[in-house]
């Protein structure tokens, strides 16, 4: 009996112990949910930043408009002619990953070469059309000697406008460059290295019969979700 009245005063005193914590630091399911939710870092929210909006240039922090000879008008896709020289240059802040998109109509594919949406100098990267109208981007590699190339599938058609993006993602050491044509992947590829450390300076509309509508560039990578809510 004196045993058995031992181990119930033992139980009562564990109960009041486990009554007492959960007053102070709440139910241990909750104390565990407080300690996720306080040592959580939520992602913060990618800004695409307009270098282009209906047809005009945009006033963006920290981007600075080094070149412009083009005539914007409201509401109208800014026009680019089709020769290969300089008709906006924009400097941007230096980011290994980034996203570019832009709304273009092609008044005419280029007979060779390519019609650049963006470029980036040095070892070129650059966002363009084909003869074909197949939309390709280009990457050089930290080597200086590998260079990859993702194309659309579908091609574009001549005066139809068209949400051309390409992304790109460097993570531990590799590069992912993606491209996407109204919000749908056309393709994607990785490789093994980082990207050529491109500068800051974007060239926009080299060669490019045609007009771009809007341009946003984001200094990270955008996910297909956030590129179709753009």
């Amino acid at each position: 009996m004196r045993k058995r009245n031992f181990i119930l005063i033992e139980l009562l005193v564990v109960i009041a112990i486990i009554a007492f914590a959960q007053e102070i630091c709440g139910s241990p399911l909750k104390v565990a949910q407080n300690f996720a939710n306080e040592n959580s870092e939520e992602k913060p929210a990618v800004v695409a930043s307009p270098l282009i909006k209906d047809g005009v240039i945009g006033k963006v922090p920290g981007c600075n408009v080094l070149v412009n000879t083009t005539q914007p008008t409201v509401d109208n896709p800014l026009k680019f002619a089709g020769d290969a020289s300089t008709k906006l240059q924009i400097k941007v802040p230096q980011k290994a990953s980034m996203s570019f998109v832009a709304d273009v109509i092609v008044d005419e594919l280029p007979k060779t070469g390519i019609s650049e949406i963006v470029t980036r100098r040095g070892c070129h990267s650059v966002l363009g059309i084909d003869p074909r109208g197949r939309v390709i981007f280009t990457m050089w590699y930290a080597d200086k000697s590998t260079v990859n190339q993702v194309l659309a599938k579908r091609l574009l058609q001549v005066g139809e406008t068209t949400r051309i993006a390409a992304t790109v993602d460097v993570q531990d050491g590799q590069t992912t460059i993606s491209l996407y044509l109204d919000g749908q992947l056309q393709n994607t590829r990785t490789t093994a290295q980082m990207p050529y450390p491109y500068g800051p300076v974007l060239n926009i509309g080299n060669k490019l019969k045609g007009g771009i509508l809007n341009l946003f560039w984001a200094g990270a990578c955008l996910s297909q979700e956030e590129l179709q809510n753009l």
